[in-house]
């Protein structure tokens, strides 16, 4: 076995093990519903649920909000699930009152995510090598099996995982075209282009890359790419053209939200085009990875303008170019929406990690005369990459280990008794499992409203607090308005007189990632950030505070 064989392998090993360790994280069973600890990984089942196969109805729902190429291939794992005997195929009372049949249910829509975001690591390996060789492939393949934004995607029952499948082996397809080897990469690029955006719209913009190598290359079959990315798209997504008018309503309520007021979430947090880039990628990333991603841009920007200057058709700057030019448009597109998440600007990523490498083995070739500023480099690099992991493997141990959810939940069943009434702004994600399964005879009380509405959540205390003996919330529905006072007064003077006067902390539930006893500060996560360890808060009423609990 060839040590490029070797090596590689053991990048994809690392890359799996990570994304198994967290698989098994927040099941119906240990929520105690039918839905896990994060709000969109039901949707997917409900839309194949709702399918009708014997009238050829294969409409994928809800779950178009996306693109449908995830759910379809997750319904095809589940029948092969099914027919393999590891799941059934019954009614939702069936799960409901065996949680963990439906535990099943979620783990093959997993495995599909680990699967693909396992396969995304090797075509990451295949563009960076052939692009820039083995060292480079090497060392973009290890960033994406192990930077904690990559291994994040791949972990739950959602589209990011076959996005970053298929953004990667775009770009794979889009360095083929621009080294000028193949006769069908352009065909077979826009086809996988196409599918990326099947997968999930954002990642349409990805088909910018196989357009700029064409251009750069000066291949005249660039004309195939927006073709075939349209055939790609509709093989992905059939009821874009099935149901157009569901299609566009999709699209047009996604426009609206993009270009609406920020969420609270996202409302005065590192707003604007420096805003992902030093707060939403510093959590995906990790400080030592974002600043090499930061140096990368620089040294990558300024050797095209040195090249523009003195070499204006070398192959240094067409390879700058092909990388960073369609990096910079996804960015500003990513960067410009009120709406904010860490997982939205996944399509950019391999071109990063790509740029990074490249900026790496620049850097070590540049240094070679200097043997003492070479060694100093080297280890700067081994210490950046054991932090890289370390960081990937603290929040993956977040997935695998208990999660606080259950822990206040054990807290409150062995606490709380069973004639207290507790108070809620909503039942929703975040609500702990003791709270969400009827059968254990909590009494509670919320704000009556299915869809997300914090600030009527909150607003709703006023009346809730009244009636309850405790309150039970969580930093997801409370810390950005008491963050904001200026810009929700109401709500922050409200939780402000609830919480301070009328009751006290009975406990607090919150965990920081942590890895072989290096501990990174929670501190103030994107909310996408939030849903493996989000801070658990019980509180009683003041009256209450001498007495038995």
């Amino acid at each position: 076995m060839s040590k490029r064989l070797i090596l590689l392998s053991g990048v994809i090993l690392t890359g799996l093990v990570l994304r198994l360790a967290c698989i098994g994280s927040g099941l119906p069973s240990k929520s105690l519903s039918l839905s896990t600890y994060h709000p969109d990984e039901s949707i997917v089942l409900y839309s194949i649920a709702a399918m009708e196969p014997g009238k050829f109805n294969f409409h994928p729902g809800e779950s178009m909000s996306w693109g449908s190429l995830y759910t379809y291939l997750t319904a095809a794992a589940l029948k092969t699930a099914s027919l393999a005997g590891y799941v059934k195929e019954r009614e939702r009372k069936f799960f409901e009152e065996d949680l963990k049949q439906a535990d099943r249910l979620y783990l093959v829509g997993r495995a599909v995510s680990v699967l693909a975001g396992t396969l995304a690591i090797l075509f990451m390996f295949l563009a960076g090598e052939a692009l820039l060789g083995t060292a480079a492939g090497l060392i973009a393949a290890f960033l994406l099996a192990v930077s904690a934004g990559a291994v994040m995607s791949s972990v739950y029952l959602k589209p990011d995982s076959t996005l970053l499948l298929f953004c990667t082996l775009t770009l794979y397809l889009s360095v083929l075209i621009f080294k000028k080897k193949g006769g069908r990469a352009c065909l077979l690029a826009g086809l996988a282009a196409g599918l990326t955006a099947a997968s999930k719209y954002n990642g349409a913009v990805f088909v910018l890359v196989p357009l700029f190598a064409a251009v750069l290359a000066r291949d005249r079959r660039l004309w195939q790419i927006p073709l075939f990315f349209c055939a790609g798209f509709v093989a992905g997504c059939p009821y874009s053209l099935i149901d157009p008018g569901f299609f566009l309503k999709v699209l047009s309520v996604m426009a609206k939200m993009g270009m609406q007021a920020p969420p609270p979430w996202n409302m005065g947090l590192h707003e604007g085009l420096s805003g992902y880039f030093g707060y939403y990628l510093l959590y995906a990333l990790g400080w030592p990875l974002l600043s090499a991603l930061a140096l990368s841009l620089v040294w990558s920007a300024g050797r095209i303008f040195f090249n523009l200057k003195d070499r204006p058709g070398g192959e240094d700057l067409k390879t700058n170019l092909f990388l960073l030019a369609p990096a910079a448009v996804m960015y500003a597109l990513f960067a410009s929406s009120s709406r904010q998440v860490v997982l939205y600007g996944l399509p950019m990523w391999p071109l990063f990690f790509l740029l990074i490498a490249k900026a790496v083995l620049e850097a070590c070739k540049a240094a070679e005369p200097y043997p003492a500023f070479r060694k100093t480099l080297l280890a700067a690099g081994c210490l950046a990459a054991a932090h890289v992991f370390v960081y990937s493997a603290a929040y993956a141990g977040l997935f695998a280990g208990a999660n606080v959810r259950e822990e206040a939940s054990e807290w409150i069943q062995a606490n709380i008794g069973k004639d207290k009434v507790i108070g809620l702004t909503q039942k929703y994600f975040w609500t702990l499992p003791a709270l969400r399964k009827p059968g254990l005879g909590y009494k509670t009380v919320s704000f009556q409203d299915d869809s997300l509405d914090l600030s009527g959540g909150t607003l709703s205390l006023k009346d809730t607090a009244e009636k309850a003996d405790y309150l039970v919330l969580s930093d997801f529905e409370i810390r950005d308005f008491l963050r904001l006072p200026g810009v929700y007064p109401a709500e922050s003077s409200l939780l402000k007189e609830i919480l301070g006067r009328k009751f006290t902390i009975a406990a607090r539930f919150e965990k920081s990632p942590a890895f072989l006893g290096v501990v990174f500060n929670k501190s103030h996560p994107p909310w996408d950030w939030l849903y493996p360890n989000p801070t658990i808060y019980v509180y009683k009423k003041a009256k209450q505070a001498k007495g038995a609990v």
